[in-house]
């Protein structure tokens, strides 16, 4: 055996102690050996990112759905559990590296975050803790399965696609059956040939102005976020539940700078652009809620510091 071959052959056994000792049955931890285990099974990967000895919501994710038998998971999935323990002690240095490396990869920020992707490394769906049990997990699951399937039927439709048009077309009805992920992340080639085709082709310009919004870091970027939401929506016509959700980017984007004050007018815009879509549904429930008790917050911290101000004015006369 070749030095390289007895390399392999160690880090492969190094991190199959650390599937045996470490993660729960039916669970694999070598994501390359999952792979070829998906590839040999035609099966998909259902990558859980978790953190198994800290992670309150991982660990309810555990208890209440993956380690009860009417989990169904492994019947559509290669399961591979991709662990963060503050106790790493039972994890090999090889496992370790992998999975930080995994984890960069994936951009992961959360625990758990659950990817859903092919032996291609490209995901089709995430999602993470969901109430119900197994048997609603399963359901989930199925439905992200079908987001797969139409993913699969449009870009095999784009590639016999008679124009660049249809082709387009066809490409964002696969990209649009992506959940939880950027598109434009996982295709960046698929996202560059539709703005080769259409420059001004409003899906692919939409997700990049998405990703931008979803990264915003200094205070600058934040004053002018609402300033670019405003020139697309002019630009583009946007129109729809579409224009809601830019609005309510704005509104994320108030919230987080704390100009509360500015959120009540709105989301009653955003409201009003369509009032019976489930955008509109969200957007009601959290005016009448949350938003509520935030002004109510808002006006009782105004009020103690008026009045604390008031009181060091009597004093110093």
């Amino acid at each position: 055996m070749t030095i390289q071959k007895t390399m392999i052959s160690a880090v492969g056994a190094a991190l199959v102690m650390s599937v045996s000792s470490f993660a729960a049955e039916g669970w694999m931890t070598d994501f390359e050996a999952a792979k070829k285990k998906a590839i040999a099974e035609d099966k998909a990967l259902l990558v859980d990112f978790t953190g198994s000895d800290w992670c309150g919501w991982c660990i309810k994710l555990d208890n209440e759905v993956f380690q009860k038998p009417e989990f169904k998971g492994a019947e559509n999935f290669v399961l591979v559990s991709l662990d963060f323990p503050r106790d790493k002690s039972k994890q090999s240095p090889e496992l370790i590296a992998q999975n930080e490396k995994l984890k960069e990869q994936f951009g992961v920020r959360g625990f758990p975050s659950i990817y859903l992707m092919g032996p291609d490394m490209k995901p089709f769906a995430k999602t993470g803790y969901q109430a119900g049990g197994p048997e609603s997990y399963n359901a989930h699951l199925d439905e992200l399965l079908e987001g797969k399937e139409k993913r699969d039927a449009a870009f095999a439709a784009a590639a016999v696609a008679a124009s660049t048009e249809e082709k387009v077309k066809h490409y964002e009805m696969a990209l649009q059956s992506l959940s939880g992920v950027s598109a434009s992340e996982v295709y960046p080639d698929i996202f560059a040939e539709i703005l080769e085709i259409d420059p001004k082709n409003v899906f692919a310009n939409k997700d990049k102005l998405m990703s931008k919004l979803g990264s915003l870091k200094t205070r600058e970027d934040y004053e002018n976020a609402p300033k670019e939401i405003d020139a697309f929506i002019e630009e583009y016509k946007v129109e729809g539940e579409f224009h809601q959700e830019l609005l309510g980017q704005k509104i994320n984007i108030f919230l987080r700078m704390g100009k509360v004050e500015e959120v009540g007018s709105l989301l009653d815009e955003a409201i009003s652009v369509d009032p019976e879509s489930e955008v509109a549904g969200h957007l009601t429930t959290f005016k009448d809620g949350r938003f509520v008790k935030m002004l109510e917050a808002k006006a009782a911290a105004e009020a103690k510091k008026a009045e604390e101000t008031e009181k060091a004015e009597e004093t110093e006369k």
